[in-house]
């Protein structure tokens, strides 16, 4: 395998940093900080990833293409603070959990679960899959916690040191990357 050439390393390094800042700081910072914190990197995102930002522009335009430009750009700019509570929600799974998930059982019924439950409890198993609609991370946080653990399938991000944060917060969180 050949070696990333030097300006690779050095921005993957920096990425790294800036995930190790951003939970530490969701850490240690009061809960208006932490969101206004996700909220600001959400609000910023498109300028520091240009090709995920074109990327996701081409995707409206082929998921909606009888609406114009202007509609397109409404949807682009609701998107920022619906990352940012995202973002929020995925990083602060655990404080979540040891509360009891008050935001996600609000929004999920019982039904649901109570189907889950019984064909775990008839030692069958389930395949869910979602999309990319609200916390997705944080309702699988949740679903492990309801049911005593959960394996998932994601992908991988190109980044080794910030992929390895990511699936050691999924496992403290229950899931099984």
């Amino acid at each position: 395998m050949t070696q990333l050439p030097a300006w690779r390393r050095w921005r993957r390094r920096f990425w790294a940093g800036v995930a190790r800042g951003v939970l530490a700081a969701v850490v240690a910072w009061p809960a208006p900080l932490q969101r206004g914190l996700c909220r600001l990197l959400a609000l910023l995102a498109p300028g520091l990833q240009p090709r995920s930002a074109r990327r996701a522009w081409r995707n409206l335009a082929l998921a909606y293409p009888r609406r114009g430009w202007r509609w397109r750009l409404g949807v682009w700019l609701r998107l920022g603070p619906a990352l940012g509570r995202n973002l929020h929600g995925a990083l602060t799974a655990g404080r979540q959990r040891s509360s009891g998930f008050p935001a996600v059982e609000a929004g999920v019924g019982e039904a649901g679960l109570a189907v889950l439950r019984s064909l775990l409890d008839r030692g069958r198993g389930a395949f869910l899959l979602t999309g990319h609609l609200g916390c997705w991370e944080l309702l699988g946080a949740w679903l492990a916690h309801e049911l005593g653990g959960l394996a998932v399938v994601t992908a991988t991000v190109h980044n080794p040191e910030v992929d390895g944060l990511l699936q050691d917060h999924r496992r403290r969180l229950g899931l099984e990357p």
